[in-house]
């Protein structure tokens, strides 16, 4: 067992040497590993080891063979070899060992084929740590992955959406809108529902014209023909039948149903409130004598002959005359007889029209002839009609014509004035020769004039 034990050591102090002769050791001595305790003696101080190789490209690297020990070949053991330096590789992927180590043969190789090559050595990225998959998983191999995408998406990275309107069709105008591993159709507008637009609308099924209307389908929408009275797109706004307003003299319209109804403010009635009898009420009065002189504070309505003073006397009335709306049907002048004074049985009475300005004919005046003309002139209102001192504290209601009537509706608004002149003046002169209609202010309210207004 002991020769067997020497041959082996002679065996890898050859194997050393020749190690140490191809690295170069630098003082060119090898030192046996201590032995088992064998015959020879010990041997001496062992070399220094080579240096070690430097590590391949992918960070591994093979330590440097020891040196040669110097120490005798026989002997009890040899001394402890020291051992070799080496070099760490440029880029490992494990912890390396340190360059030379102490044992058996004097010197180990320098770092294991897992070890980093020395200091600076890192590890490799796995490619799945920036998520490059959008809408998939990642798996990685070594600096490769592959991703796993989710439905609806392919494409390297899972980044595509797949589009699902390849496959669909939409029917009668519709558009097919993308979705998620899904497609639908939108059929807005087109009048057709269902999944592919291919069912028409029944737009009128749900009776959408209210009021009685009519509905018709049109496409993608329906129409309603709307009964009297109603309009809108629903049939669903009646009417205005108070837009322009129907009712006159003041009357209030009500809407109905394609119909209206005046609500009228007396002494209007009609369905337009278009027909009424006015009574007006006389404002004022008064008269001019024949040397063209009349007192505005006096409304005596003294028609005829004054035997003190030998002057004659044309009188007037003053109507205001509301505006109204419609034609006049009748026209009276409805005359409170205040008295007379004359020795003719009868006195005939004309009444005319005016054209003095009723500001005019109001005031003061000397001289003016023309107005007291004016009172006796122009165009009559009717033709004359008898007083007598039987009619006296009574109403004579005199028919008046239509060019009075006419000329009232062209006062409306404003003021209206008659005239009044003693026909049948005998010539006498010393007795009065009148009639009198007010014997001032207070009597005045007595006349009216009534007016049958009509559509």
């Amino acid at each position: 067992m002991k020769g067997s034990l020497r041959a082996l050591s002679a065996t890898a102090i050859v194997i050393a040497a020749a190690c140490n002769s191809i690295l170069g050791n630098e003082e060119g001595v090898f030192v046996p590993a201590t032995g088992d305790g064998g015959e020879d003696a010990s041997g001496g101080t062992g070399g220094r080891g080579g240096a070690g190789g430097k590590g391949g490209t992918s960070g591994k690297s093979a330590g440097g063979a020891a040196g040669q020990g110097q120490g005798g070949s026989t002997g009890g053991g040899a001394g402890a070899g020291q051992g070799g330096e080496s070099t760490g590789g440029e880029a490992g992927s494990s912890s390396g060992a340190s360059g030379g180590s102490s044992g058996g043969l004097g010197g180990s190789t320098g770092g294991s084929t897992t070890s980093e090559g020395g200091a600076g050595g890192e590890e490799p990225v796995d490619p799945c740590e920036a998520q490059p998959c959008v809408h998939g998983t990642c798996s990685s191999s070594g600096t490769d992955y592959t991703c796993a995408c989710t439905a609806g998406y392919d494409g390297p990275n899972c980044d595509n959406d797949i589009d699902d309107c390849a496959t669909v069709v939409c029917n009668n105008g519709g558009v097919c809108i993308d979705g998620i591993e899904s497609a639908t159709c939108d059929c807005s507008g087109t009048g057709y529902s269902g999944t592919g637009c291919d069912t028409l609308v029944q737009n009128c099924a749900q009776s959408p014209c209210l009021n009685g209307g009519t509905c018709t389908d049109v496409g993608a929408s329906r129409t309603c023909a709307c009964p009297a009275g109603y309009e809108g797109d629903s049939c669903e706004i009646n009417h205005d039948d108070c837009n322009p307003d129907p009712c006159l003299n003041g009357g209030t319209c009500v809407d109905g149903v394609n119909t209206y109804t005046c609500t009228c403010q007396a002494p209007w009635h009609g369905l337009l409130c278009d027909t009424g009898n006015l009574a007006i009420t006389c404002s004022n009065g008064g008269w001019w004598d024949s040397t063209g002189k009349h007192n505005d504070g006096n409304q005596n309505t003294f028609t005829g002959y004054g035997s003190s003073g030998g002057v004659h006397f044309n009188s007037f009335l003053v109507f205001q005359i509301p505006n109204f709306t419609g034609r006049i049907g009748g026209l009276v002048l409805h005359l409170f007889h205040e008295g007379y004074n004359s020795p003719n049985g009868t006195e005939q009475i004309q009444t005319w029209d005016v054209s003095t300005p009723i500001g005019t004919l109001l005031a003061d005046g000397v001289g003016e002839t023309e107005i007291y003309d004016d009172l006796m002139s122009g165009a009559l209102y009717r033709g004359s009609f008898p007083t007598t001192e039987a009619t006296v504290g009574t109403h004579l209601d005199l028919t008046l014509n239509m060019t009075a009537a006419a000329d009232i509706l062209a006062a409306r608004g404003g003021r209206f004035a008659l005239g009044f002149h003693l026909l049948n003046y005998s010539g006498q002169t010393t007795q009065n020769e009148n009639a009198r209609w007010s014997g001032g202010a207070a009597e005045i309210p007595n006349h009216e004039l009534r007016i049958d207004v009509i559509p």
